[in-house]
């Protein structure tokens, strides 16, 4: 996972959250498994030096508008209309970030890419669809490489409880039975769940709200919903 737990990196302020993960010492890669979100605060830094450009503004120029997926950001909602909103688990209101870190992110300025992602199912329909055609849009435009998505199918993290591609899982112990070995799936903290299957061209969408004390019943109850879907797929095929 690259950068684990060793270092806690919790502050009141989004300037001081990034200065303790930029003071994290590097482990020795591959060296063991260990789900952290230091990495993807580590990545949306990357991505901006390199682009010059806010996380925000270039996944919204280079995937949502390609992709048109209008209702989709980060930082927050794209909808005003609070009836269209969801509450998630820890926060005070509809369309609000649950991740306390990321919430301090940007509610200071920041952007980052562990969590603030607002969408909705049809644009992450949009998205699977176009990983399922490996990185294609609805006009045939290659908007993820073939390295990249490579990356994604590929599992280079293969230890006793998971495989893990680059920011997926392929397989661990919620992975329902009857799926390819060709699966890419990602189960978030506050109830949502996205599933691909590449061999079989299915993919599924999950969105859920859950109590706070209810984190294993509510995702084993998702991964439920999509063997149930994908039997559904079946046998409306036969």
């Amino acid at each position: 996972s690259g950068f684990g737990q060793q270092k806690d990196y919790a502050a009141e302020s989004g300037a001081e959250i990034r200065s303790k993960i930029l003071s994290i010492p590097p482990p020795n890669p591959f060296g063991q498994y260990q789900y952290s979100c230091c990495n993807f605060h580590l990545l949306s830094m990357i991505v901006e030096e390199l682009t010059r450009t806010r996380l925000a503004e270039f996944c919204r120029q280079q995937i949502f508008l390609p992709l048109n997926m209008l209702d989709t950001s980060l930082g927050k909602p794209v909808a005003a209309d609070i009836s269209r909103l969801a509450q998630t688990c820890a926060t005070e209101g509809p369309g609000q970030i649950s991740d306390f870190i990321a919430f301090r992110l940007y509610r200071d300025g920041f952007n980052t890419g562990n969590a603030g992602a607002f969408s909705c199912a049809d644009d992450l329909a949009k998205f699977c669809r176009c990983l399922l055609r490996g990185g294609k849009t609805d006009s045939g435009m290659q908007l993820f490489s073939h390295t990249a998505m490579q990356e994604i199918r590929t599992p280079f993290i293969l230890s006793e409880q998971v495989q893990r591609s680059f920011g997926w899982i392929v397989a661990d112990e919620n992975k329902p039975a009857g799926f390819s070995p060709s699966t890419a799936y990602h189960s978030g903290w506050s109830g949502q769940t996205v599933f691909l299957d590449f061999e079989r061209q299915f993919y599924a969408i999950v969105l859920t709200t859950r109590t706070l004390d209810q984190y294993d019943r509510a995702k084993a109850g998702r991964f439920k919903m999509i063997a149930g879907l994908a039997r559904e797929c079946d046998s409306n095929k036969s």
